[in-house]
């Protein structure tokens, strides 16, 4: 068993976080995405390095389990708070509470990924991280998309296999699994972001009932009635006297002709911070494992930078 002061907590329901002033949970792509690792590496076979192999091969079962038993119904959630509260009287296992989203799906990921960064040892990040990278595959289509924290994940994991394909000697077979990773994840992020609708929805029946109030406001006058005010039209007859309902219908019609304008303003205004928003996320699409791509692309195939897509 692991003595104080080792580097795996005692408790095995417990997934360690990096310190905070050294793991950033933001989406920045600079060094601080992922935590300081060791100055020495763990040393192969020793106790520590055991303890870690079976501390991540048992947090990694603990996600599979989770996402085998996804979108857990209201009846299962319940039983899972049964069986929580008699952990506490008969210390018996609970039963397990699948995701119901991506998010804590990815928190638990990240985690385990500044944990395996933090140990500083290329034979534990390299085949972890990319046992990682390639349960993104599943773990990730099941559910609808969250782009702010998927990129992030990405983010991270291109830092590390960036840092590791730059400071260690990946083999042959390591590199072409990583690159096989990386064309397909980059091809399932595209069909991901492509079917999720950026606009929130109340945007959405905003506009429709603007629509439908532009319909109501345009059928609310009288069709068939036309007038002119304008006089220097030689056809106008300075003799017309206007009564008090065309006045009204006037006034009616300028009130009316300023509302679509600016509904129409509105729109604009709208359709151009979409565009600038889907923009911003193609950007995001396209920087996922791009640094990656960089660095295998002079040394399998000549892998293209750009956004790989699967026919």
């Amino acid at each position: 068993m692991t003595q104080p002061g080792g580097f795996i907590p005692p408790s095995a329901s417990y997934l360690p976080s990096p310190a905070p002033s050294n793991y950033s949970s933001t989406a920045s792509r600079s060094s601080n995405v992922l935590p300081n690792q060791r100055s020495m590496p763990l040393i192969s076979g020793s106790k520590r390095e055991s303890a870690l192999r079976n501390y991540l091969d048992d947090a990694l079962l603990q996600i599979s389990r989770k996402f085998t038993k996804k979108f857990p119904t209201e009846e299962e959630k319940s039983d899972v708070a049964r069986a929580k509260s008699e952990i506490s009287t008969t210390g018996s296992e609970g039963l397990i509470l699948g995701y119901s989203n991506v998010e804590p799906l990815i928190e638990d990921l990240e985690k385990l990924i500044g944990l395996v960064w933090v140990s500083g040892t290329a034979s534990l990040q390299i085949p972890y991280l990319l046992q990682i990278a390639g349960s993104l595959l599943d773990y990730l289509p099941p559910f609808p998309p969250h782009p702010l924290p998927t990129f992030r994940l990405f983010n991270k994991l291109d830092l590390a296999f960036y840092t590791l394909l730059s400071d260690y000697r990946m083999s042959i077979t390591e590199k072409v699994r990583l690159s096989s990773i990386v064309k397909v994840s980059r091809a399932m992020v595209v069909r991901l972001m492509e079917g999720h609708d950026f606009l929130d929805e109340a945007e959405e029946n905003d506009e429709i009932q603007e629509e439908q109030g532009e319909d109501d406001d345009e059928g609310g006058g009288d069709s068939d009635f036309d007038l002119d005010l304008d006089k220097e039209n030689p056809d106008f007859d300075e003799n017309m006297e206007i009564d008090e309902e065309t006045e009204g219908d006037a006034s009616r019609l300028q009130r009316n002709y300023g509302r679509q304008t600016k509904k129409e303003v509105d729109r604009t205004e709208r359709a151009l911070e979409e565009e600038r928003e889907e923009e911003e996320w193609e950007i995001e699409v396209a920087r996922v494992y791009s640094r990656v791509l960089e660095s295998l692309g002079g040394e399998i195939g000549g892998d293209p930078i750009g956004i790989v897509t699967l026919d």
